[in-house]
This record gives structure tokens, C-alpha cells and sequence, in this order.
């Protein structure tokens, strides 16, 4: 999936607006992430019935609630992120970012992902991306039967500083099993790649290895192939074969089936 680190550059906060006096504040206080957030600045945009502002949430020094401002020259900045270790950010940890989601501190449209620290914006998708998804998801349900869930964009608790949303995984269990939390881990990952194909290949593949699992497939569509990524290390995949048109695939967890890589291709 496309993804860009959002940075908030936040130049000057307005001395008069909504503040501690205002009510949309009063409205605001007490709701945010709560204890145990980065004792910094976030940048979003808060939506009260017809108010719509720019703000920056920042934390107060004398409690434990959060309290909104208006940022007078509040932006988000979209950039490509090849690999998180070189961009300077706050290091979010798991707990932290699902707090944040769970208060509304990114806004109900956002598409996000915490990738290593960082908190990832994911790009919007074309019509052949969807399509991709759509056969995987075909293919993979025809393959693992009751038992297992093909989830599709769902996110995974990929250890303490990282909740990606791969495009595909299947997971074993039942639905209500991921109720109170998601799952931890896969059977298989896929991510359907177009302009994100160098992050699959780097980012997520140290991410999903290191995170145990098993076998993790990028069906690149720049390239018209399937990679297969096995036999998982604390830095990536020891194995990657490679699949193309007129060829098949079996996953680990099941090796008697036979996937048709032409099947997975839009």
C-alpha cells in the first residue's frame, strides 16, 4: 500500500480562538489520548457540528487532560518514506497510537498505519490496486476454509511499535476471536503493490518477518509477478522465489493447493 509519514508543522498558534476558555475546549477536554501520550503536539482537525478548525492538541502541565488550541498556520506534510529509520519522528508505541485512534485524534477518514514508530498516511487506491485485492481475497478463500479468516485491510498488532494494515491476511480463528483485540499474527500476508512496491519489499518485509510470520506475498503489479517471501529473521525473509503468469503458487498452510498466478493478476 502507498504510504507517507505525516509530519506536523505546527509555525504559531494563535493567542485568541478556541482555548481553555473556549467551549468547543470544555467540549474537547478530557476526551483526548489521555495518559501515557507523547508530551508533544498533534495536529489534526476537529469537527463540532459546523465548526470545522485546525488544531494542535498538546497536553497540560498541571493534569492529565488535553486541551484544544487553534493553530493559526497548522499543515500536514505528505513525503515518501522508503525506509521509517531515516526520517527523524516520535517513536509512537503501540498502546499510545491505538489511544489516539480510539479518541478521534486523527479524524474518522483517516487512513493510517504505525509502521516502526511512525505513524504512516496511506495513499488513496487505484481501480487496478482494488482489483488485485479483490483476486487475492477470491483466491485465498477458496484455499482456507472454516477456521480462518481472510481479512482485508484489517490491521495487525505487529509487535509494540507497529499496527500495519496489510492489504490481505489470513489469520486463523473466528471473527468474534478478534473482538477485544486484533490478531497478533498470520498465516500469510499479501500486499498488493503498485506505487508502494519498494516499502513492501523493505519496510514491511523486515516488519512482517520479524514479526514471526510465516510467508508473506508481494503480487507487484509494476512487474506482473508474485513474490514469496519465507522463512522469517529478525532482519527479513531468508527465502524469496519468485512467480509469474502460467505458473502456481501453494502456501505453506496448505501445500496441496495450487493457486494460478493469473488468477491473482488483474
Amino acid at each position: 500500500m502507498p504510504a507517507v509519514e505525516v509530519n506536523a508543522a505546527v509555525h504559531k498558534v494563535a493567542q485568541r480562538g478556541v482555548g481553555e476558555r473556549g467551549p468547543e475546549a470544555q467540549e474537547a477536554r478530557g476526551r483526548g489520548p489521555g495518559p501515557g501520550l507523547p508530551a508533544g503536539r498533534i495536529v489534526c482537525r476537529v469537527n463540532r457540528g459546523s465548526l470545522e478548525k485546525d488544531v494542535i492538541i498538546v497536553p497540560s502541565n498541571r493534569s492529565q487532560a488535553w486541551h484544544v488550541h487553534t493553530a493559526a498556520d497548522a499543515t500536514i506534510r505528505e513525503t515518501s518514506v522508503p525506509d521509517t529509520k531515516t526520517v527523524p519522528h516520535y517513536h509512537w508505541n503501540r498502546i499510545e497510537y491505538e489511544r489516539a485512534v480510539e479518541a478521534g485524534v486523527f479524524g474518522p477518514d483517516a487512513r493510517l498505519e504505525l509502521i516502526e514508530g511512525a505513524i504512516l498516511a496511506v495513499g488513496p487506491q487505484g481501480s487496478q490496486h482494488f482489483t488485485g485485492i479483490e483476486l487475492v481475497v477470491d483466491a485465498l478463500r477458496r484455499t482456507f476454509g472454516v477456521g480462518h479468516r481472510v481479512r482485508v485491510q484489517g490491521p495487525l498488532a505487529a509487535g509494540e511499535d507497529s499496527e500495519p494494515e496489510p492489504d490481505v491476511a489470513v489469520v486463523a480463528g473466528d471473527a468474534r476471536d478478534f473482538r477485544d483485540g486484533h490478531p497478533t499474527t498470520a498465516l500469510l500476508v499479501v500486499e498488493v503493490s503498485d506505487d508502494s512496491l519498494r516499502h513492501d519489499r523493505t519496510v514491511k518485509q523486515r516488519l512482517y518477518a520479524r514479526c514471526g510470520i510465516p510467508e508473506y506475498w508481494i503480487l507487484a503489479l509494476p512487474v506482473e509477478r508474485l513474490e514469496v517471501h519465507r522463512d522469517p529473521a529478525d532482519d527479513g525473509y531468508r527465502s524469496v522465489s519468485i512467480h509469474r503468469p502460467g505458473e502456481t503458487v501453494a502456501p505453506l498452510a496448505h501445500p496441496d493447493a495450487a493457486i494460478a498466478i493469473d488468477d491473482l493478476l488483474p
